[in-house]
């Protein structure tokens, strides 16, 4: 198996993964957080915290570094175009990770969940990584099908 085939491997299951996750957080979890009982928010919010580190740390990581190799051993300038987009998509959930949900994050803890309209500014914030990371769960099955035909 070339490393062009690997790196896709990993990206759509690395991906594949944070995309039913970021789809259960965006549906589920975190309008939860207006239902948190607000005496108890402090203590919710850090379990959120430390353990969705777990949950995305290492699918993360890995999905970054497969996109990289994607680019860098695409076999052809198809399939450069199409990992450079597909990277692009990954880039958008990277920087709205850090840039807008993570803030909100702290925003939110510092508040103890208390404020609902924080809660709903991250839903909607979070709202780009599950398109992004949908739309690229898709790119890269559409890469597979052509790989494949």
């Amino acid at each position: 198996m070339d490393i062009f085939t690997l790196a896709l491997l990993v990206s759509v299951a690395s991906c594949g993964y944070m995309t039913g996750l970021v789809v259960f957080v965006q549906l589920v979890h975190y309008p939860s957080f207006l239902f948190v009982d607000k005496s108890k928010g402090t203590a919710f919010h850090n379990f959120h915290t430390q353990f969705t580190g777990y949950a995305v740390g290492l699918p993360m990581v890995a999905e970054l570094i497969a996109a990289f190799a994607m680019i860098i051993f695409a076999p052809d300038t198809l399939y450069l175009a199409l990992s450079i987009l597909s990277a692009v998509l990954l880039l958008i959930v990277w920087l709205e990770t850090g840039l807008r949900v993570i803030p909100v994050h702290n925003k939110l803890q510092q508040n103890a969940l208390k404020d609902d309209e924080l809660i709903n500014k991250l839903i909607k914030s979070n709202r780009i990584r599950t398109y992004s990371w949908s739309a690229r769960f898709l790119l890269l099955l559409l890469i597979i099908k052509l790989l494949l035909y």
